[in-house]
């Protein structure tokens, strides 16, 4: 997400920034891995997220089993 604000902000500080093929290609790369590591983070959350259901729906059947 930090490399994808300093882009952000270059670009509107330099609109019209004459960046060669090379450049583009770094910049597409870095756009590339800040893409995949949110999607590592939401596969993250989401799998947390059903682990805390998972114990929470647990729990209630065990808490009604006592009963």
């Amino acid at each position: 997400m930090a490399t994808y604000m300093l882009l952000f902000v270059v670009f509107q500080r330099h609109p019209k920034m004459d960046l060669n093929k090379a450049d583009m290609l770094q910049l597409l790369s870095y756009l590339e891995g800040e893409l995949q590591a949110r999607d590592v983070v939401i596969a993250t959350l989401k799998v947390i997220s059903q682990e805390f259901t998972s114990v929470d729906v647990l729990n209630d059947t065990l808490t009604s089993l006592k009963l």
